[in-house]
């Protein structure tokens, strides 16, 4: 690196992490003193940072820095960090590739697939790349994150002064806790979610109500208050409320087979497709006819969605992109925060009970 850059990258730093905007800066004189090195280098170093932006030179009245947060970043580039593989984020990340295309951005992504499974030094791997990313300076950050927002800030340090925007993907934290950034949040609405998936099997006529989830503990939260709010709305309701989580696989799965054997009338709400799809298996094996006997609700839609005989909910993934952009210039319009939340959307009804 030529030593000019070397000098200019220090100082970028500096002003990233301790000036503030369109404060005085420090004169070549000064910090020629400081990084021990020549006049021109400190005066090539300036205008390295004056073309990026972050610097105004005034001859004798100094050096200032500039408004970096509206002018010292490229509102082209988008900064994408999610998993790169999958049914959903597969799928969402060419729909954002579709949108960056039609407003004249383009993406740098970074994929989060191996954090996301909490893979051995996936998350060190993870903030490396990122650092790499942000040193482009973009003005916007779109992630989804295992990570609640206020751990990941903290983690970031000194390099979340390298972007404007925060575009959050993740339902599971909420930006407005998050009071120094320009945050935006654009998520599925799992309230609703779990409303509709409640609702549809009490149409149905399932009576009793089991909630299979994973280990995270915020579906909990999410999804329990709200099914118990349907069921003690509704007149059909008066049976059971069990819940099970896949942490304890095989006892969670026997448990809801013997259930399944004794009721009547039950359903099966999962928090996943691939949780909807172990507890199909295991029914079938035990010989109990899906929906005949139980049904079985899932969120997103997958190939196996069908021949497993679900209900389903999805989710417009070309309106989320179209959201997540509409954040984006809202926030670059001067919003400090906003929050978009993307409704489910039923793909199929299959679960029609025999005889009910």
């Amino acid at each position: 690196m030529y030593k000019y850059l070397e000098i200019s990258k220090k100082i970028e730093e500096k002003i990233f992490s301790v000036y503030s905007a369109k404060e005085r800066f420090a004169t070549e004189e000064q910090l020629c003193k400081q990084y021990r090195v020549n006049r021109a280098t400190v005066h090539r170093a300036l205008e390295d940072l004056e073309k990026k932006g972050l610097l105004i030179r005034r001859g004798r009245a100094g050096n200032f820095v500039t408004d970096y947060i509206n002018t010292g970043f490229d509102k082209r580039l988008l900064v994408v960090a999610m998993p790169l593989k999958g049914h959903l984020w597969e799928k969402l990340y060419l729909e954002l590739s579709c949108r960056a295309t039609e407003t004249d951005r383009f993406l740098m992504a970074i994929d989060t697939g191996a954090m996301a499974k909490k893979e051995p030094g996936a998350e060190k791997e993870f903030f490396k790349q990122l650092e790499r990313a942000l040193s482009f300076r973009p003005r916007n950050l779109i992630l989804s994150s295992e990570m609640n927002i206020a751990t990941f800030l903290e983690k970031l340090g000194k390099s979340r002064r390298k972007f404007r925007n925060l575009i959050w993907l993740d339902h599971n934290s909420d930006i407005f806790n998050v009071d120094d950034i320009y945050a935006g949040q654009v998520s599925t609405d799992m309230h609703k979610t779990w409303q509709l998936l409640t609702e549809e099997a009490l149409k149905v006529g399932y009576k009793d109500f089991i909630l299979f989830v994973s280990v995270l503990k915020d579906y909990w939260d999410i999804a329990e208050p709200q099914i118990c709010k349907v069921i003690e709305k509704s007149k059909r309701a008066n049976g059971t409320f069990s819940k099970f989580s896949q942490k304890n696989l095989q006892e969670s799965l026997s448990s809801i087979i013997n259930l399944a054997k004794s009721s009547k009338s039950l359903a099966v709400l999962c928090v996943n497709d691939y949780g909807a799809h172990l507890v199909t298996g295991a029914l079938r094996m035990s010989g109990i006819q899906i929906p005949e006997q139980v049904g079985i609700y899932g969120i997103f839609n997958t190939p196996w969605a069908k021949q497993d005989n679900l209900t389903t909910v999805d989710f417009n993934l070309e309106l989320w992109s179209h959201k997540v952009m509409e954040c984006i210039e809202r926030l670059e319009k001067g919003a400090k925060k906003r929050k978009i939340l993307i409704p489910p959307v039923f793909v199929q009804r299959l679960s029609t009970r025999i005889g009910r």
